[in-house]
């Protein structure tokens, strides 16, 4: 098991990694108190 599955398309691996930038920026803004709203 040293491979991904042969059926896996590249777009997929491509959207993932995209999602998890995604979220880990969010929560970077966030937890850096740059986030939306809260400046009250």
């Amino acid at each position: 098991m040293t491979h991904s599955p042969p059926g896996t398309p590249r777009w997929v691996k491509w959207l993932g990694l995209a999602v998890v930038a995604l979220v880990l920026g969010f929560l970077a803004l966030h937890l850096g108190g740059g986030g939306m709203g809260g400046h009250g």
